[in-house]
Formats: structure tokens, sequence, C-alpha cells
């Protein structure tokens, strides 16, 4: 049978000390104008406050926990402290609550444990411009389980999040005004691209560059597997545009973050579009660049391959390097789309040469 607290209003301090409740305990709609203290106490099915006012703070602190601990549509003002809960707790629910003061989810001597399913839901909660949240050690470290879900969230004031290890953190559609502080947060699943961006501008406000940069890459990976499920035939040229860019970041200079990568992909071009005009770009009655020997794999002209060959470089004056070669009407094809790719292969390494100056 359910302990029933529900609809308390009092003007006192209530203290719920070293008790156990063998069946799950509601303190629904109740208005606490001083503060509560529920300390040392097992709960084996779990505690409800949904639509609770919380005036004066509210501190949680040792207890052990079987299923949910629920603050649904609350309110908290002044220092709400959720400290060292433990046991196996399936989810801790602020969804659509209102942070007035300070609220700290912590453990300060072994961290809270998530299962592998369970959660911390703070979708469409509310922190108000002088409202604080800090969430910190969240498993041990490489314990990836759990999710964190800030989606549709408010945050107006400040979040603070450390030693974090999760399987999902999610911040779709959040409105992040406040500041957003992030140490030691890590999450084993692919969130979508919605979340690493607001995390990458988050990074780049805290002048992150390098934490910036490594979102940004998981930002792009997740919006190109978006993209495969919002293709139709009404938006094929655009899908095809988006994906192709997204390609070519990808395999160029790995979204600004390789500069080795930059160098091969532009190596790379040249090499194919160099084999591609000798072999089918140049007239009829014109030498080629070089003879390939099938019978034993042999360069006649090594070095002087290889100088035509650096020719593919020049960017203006491609056509002078080559002295008396006519190309045809596909090597001019070849030729002007080679341009294209080496000058984009050789922009992309110097991006990617200037990513710590970002």
């Amino acid at each position: 049978m359910k302990a029933k607290f529900d609809e308390i209003s009092s003007n006192r301090e209530i203290i719920v000390e070293k008790c156990i409740f063998s069946d799950e305990v509601d303190f629904s709609d109740c208005t606490f104008r001083k503060k509560i203290v529920i300390k040392d106490c097992v709960f084996k099915k779990g505690i409800i406050f949904n639509r609770t006012y919380f005036v004066n703070g509210f501190s949680f602190i040792n207890n052990d926990v079987c299923g949910c601990i629920n603050f649904e549509n609350c309110a908290f003002g002044g220092k709400i402290k959720i400290f060292h809960s433990k046991g196996e707790i399936y989810e801790i629910n602020f969804t659509a609550s209102v942070i007035k003061g300070l609220l700290e989810l912590n453990s300060l001597r072994s961290g809270i444990f998530l299962s592998e399913d369970s959660s911390i839901k703070l979708n469409n909660i509310f922190v108000e411009p002088n409202g604080y949240l800090i969430i910190r050690n969240i498993n041990e470290k490489h314990k990836f389980t759990g999710i964190i879900n800030f989606t549709d969230a408010n945050l107006l004031g400040n979040v603070v999040l450390k030693n974090i290890y999760l399987k999902r953190f999610l911040l779709t559609n959040a409105v992040m005004v406040g500041g957003f502080f992030t140490e030691h947060l890590y999450f084993k699943e692919e969130s979508d691209s919605q979340t690493y961006v607001r995390l990458k501008d988050e990074a780049l406000k805290n002048n992150n560059s390098i934490k910036a940069m490594q979102y940004r890459e998981k930002e792009m990976l997740s919006y190109s597997k978006e993209l495969n499920a919002q293709i139709s035939y009404d938006n094929i040229g655009t899908w095809l545009t988006d994906k192709s860019v997204l390609f070519l970041n990808t395999i160029s200079n790995k979204n600004g973050l390789s500069w080795l990568r930059g160098i091969i992909f532009t190596i790379s071009c040249a090499i194919i579009f160099f084999w591609v005009i000798n072999f089918l770009g140049i007239e009829n009655n014109y030498p080629r660049f070089f003879v390939l020997d099938l019978k034993t794999f042999h360069f006649e002209g090594i070095g002087e391959i290889w100088k035509r060959f650096l020719n593919m470089f020049y960017l203006i004056d491609f056509k002078e390097k080559f002295q008396g070669t006519e190309l045809n009407a596909i090597g001019e094809t070849v030729f002007f789309a080679s341009k294209i790719f080496i000058s984009y292969g050789i922009y992309q390494t110097i991006v990617a040469f200037r990513k710590f100056s970002k």
C-alpha cells in the first residue's frame, strides 16, 4: 500500500530520518515553506514529489532507493541537495520543473550509478536566470550507462555537468541562454546533430576550441545519418548536395581536424586526374606524358614524369607547363575539374593546419 503524505502545507522544518518504507512514498501536491530534510532512509519502491513547491530548500541525503525519484512539475527555491543516492535507481525525473535557486545532484563519496536504460529526465525543465543546476559524479569512469535528457529544456540560468559517463545525452530543442559548463562529459552512443550543435556552441563560448572541433565532427557525422532518413522525391536535389558536401569534408580533412588527410586527398586527386588526362585527354597526334609498360611495370623517364606530375599543382598557368601538348575535349573537361578539386584540397589542408587557431 502506498504511503501518502500528499497535499501537505507546512510552515515548519521537517526532518525524516532513518526510516524504511516498503511501499511507494507519495509527497505530491505539497508546499514546504521551510526546509525539508530526508536522510538515511530506505525507499523500496521509490518516492514521488510531483507538483510540490520547495520554497526554502530541500535535502535528500544518503538514501537508498529502489525505483524512481519523481520531481515532475515541481518548483525549487533555496538550496536543493540530492546527495549520495544509492540503490537501483531506474529514473530521476525533473520533467517540467522550475529551478529558482540552486539544485545540486551529486555524490561526494561515490558516483550515482544508473542502470543500462535508466535516466535522469530534465525534459522541459526551466532554470530561471538566477537559477543554478549542478550534476556531478554520474557513474564511474568508462561505465557508460543511463541517459540524461534535456529535450525542450529552457536553460536561462547556469548549468554545470562534471564527471558524467553515460550511454546517451540529449539537448534536442533546448534553449540555452545562461552558462553551460561541462567537464568530463562522455556518452557512448551517438546523439542527434542538435545536441552536438549546442555542445559545440557552448564550448566556443567557453573558449574551448579543441572540444568545439570534436563536437563539430560528431555534428557532421550525425547530420549525415539524419539526412539518410529525410530523403524523398521532393528534396532529392538538396539531399544530394548536402550529402556530397558532408562526404567531401570528411574525406578531405576529417571536418577540419586532419591536415594529413588534406595532403593525401590533394595528392590523390592530382594522381587520378594526371592518369586520366594522360590516357584519355591528349589528342592522338601528340605524345603522352608517360607510357606504362605492362610487361615489366616500368615507367619510362621517371624524372620527366615526376616533373610533369608536379605541374598538376599549378592552379593558373597549368597548360603552359605542358609545352606543346594539346588536350582533347575529355582532357579539357578533366583539366577544369582537376583545378577545382586540387584547389579545394589545398584549401582544406590549410584549414586543418589552422585548427588550433580558430
